[in-house]
C-alpha cells in the first residue's frame, strides 16, 4: 500500500517533469530548475515512432509523455470521448467487466497537475 505522503511527493515530482511544458509541439526546451538545482528532462521526451511510456496496474493503465502531448490517444479516451477526446500529456484510463473510464492527466497549455483520487 502506498501512504499519502508517497502520492504527493509523486504529484510534486511528476508537476515537476512537466513544469516546463510549453504548447502543443513538445518541440522545446524541457527544463526545471529549483534554487540551485537544475534538470534538463530533454532526452525523456518521446517523439514517433517510439511508443509512449505506459504503465499497467491492476485494471488500471496510465500513457504519458514528458513535456509534451502522448503520441497516441488511448482506445478507452476515444470510446468514451469520440472525436471531443482532448490531446493530454498523460492519461489514466481504466477497463474491466464491461466498464471503461479515461481521465486526463494534466494539460500542457495550462501546465496544470494534481492527484486523481485526492
Amino acid at each position: 500500500m502506498i501512504d499519502r505522503g508517497t502520492c504527493v511527493r509523486a504529484a510534486a515530482l511528476l508537476s515537476a517533469l512537466f513544469a516546463s511544458c510549453e504548447g502543443q509541439s513538445g518541440e522545446h526546451s524541457c527544463s526545471w530548475q529549483y534554487n540551485d538545482l537544475h534538470w534538463d528532462l530533454s532526452p525523456l521526451v518521446k517523439h514517433k515512432p517510439s511508443r509512449d511510456y505506459k504503465v499497467d496496474r491492476s485494471n488500471w493503465e496510465f500513457d504519458m509523455n514528458v513535456c509534451a502531448n502522448t503520441l497516441r490517444i488511448p482506445p478507452a479516451c476515444t470510446h468514451q470521448f469520440g472525436d471531443k477526446v482532448q490531446r493530454a500529456p498523460g492519461y489514466q484510463t481504466f477497463t474491466h467487466d464491461g466498464e471503461i473510464a479515461c481521465y486526463y492527466m494534466g494539460n500542457v497549455n495550462t501546465r496544470e497537475w494534481g492527484l486523481l483520487d485526492e
